[in-house]
């Protein structure tokens, strides 16, 4: 009784939860992608221990759920939505529900630059332009146990970049990053994500630039590129 009770509740489940999504989804294809490999494995070896024979209806869940099985889990329910309904609805759920988390947000937390000067020299020397110059442009406090120092990038006597640390080195790579982030536009001041864009997905064929090889003329080329 109580496993025919699990098994309704689970397919109950499942239809209230594509619901919430807005979505048509198949149910074998939503059942597939919430069924996490790594978890069938486990319960495989455990269940072998105690001699135990385990239906996927017996299942029950780890506690907490790891970040890499949230994204493996979230991706497979992607693939079957593409499955189930195409790619334009796949580019409506997207927009609707990821990139709308953006709102209020500073998506600079969830990129960490490796070797901001270097990349900002790189970008400079593709961009045909002079190499940024950092200079200490203040300092407070640096005969104490929390010093400050301000550097700035400059590009021809222009200031293309400010940032503080508790050291030099830590003000000149904080600066080099909000250089980055002003090229890329993706300062605070700078970011406006247009949420009501509708996206033709067949005309995104193209890759984005790579950050290495990123310049202003580059990508107006792909976005002409891409229509």
């Amino acid at each position: 009784m109580n496993v025919f009770l699990s098994v309704r509740n689970y397919a109950t489940e499942l239809y209230a939860f594509s619901k919430r999504l807005g979505e048509e989804l198949e149910d074998s294809l939503l059942r597939r992608a919430l069924t996490e490999r790594s978890y069938m494995l486990k319960l495989e070896e455990d269940t072998k221990k105690v001699g135990i024979i385990a239906t996927p209806e017996d299942q029950e869940e780890d506690h907490p759920v790891e970040d890499a099985t949230h994204s493996r889990v979230f991706k497979a329910l992607i693939a079957a939505l593409h499955d189930s309904s195409g790619l334009d609805r796949v580019a409506l759920f997207i927009r609707d529900f990821i990139i709308t988390q953006l709102a209020q947000r500073n998506v600079n937390d969830y990129w960490s630059i490796e070797n901001p000067e270097e990349l900002l020299h790189k970008i400079c020397r593709n961009e045909g332009v002079n190499e940024p110059e950092p200079r200490l442009v203040g300092q407070c406090a640096v005969n104490t146990l929390l010093p400050l120092y301000r550097v700035a990038f400059y590009v021809d006597k222009k200031m293309i970049g400010l940032g503080p640390g508790e050291t030099v080195q830590i003000a000149k790579e904080m600066a080099a990053c909000d250089a980055l982030w002003r090229l890329f536009k993706t300062a605070e001041h700078q970011l406006n994500i247009r949420f009501d864009t509708i996206v033709d997905p067949s005309a995104v064929s193209i890759p984005n630039v790579s950050a290495n090889e990123w310049s202003e003329k580059k990508v107006q080329e792909r976005l002409t590129a891409n229509g």
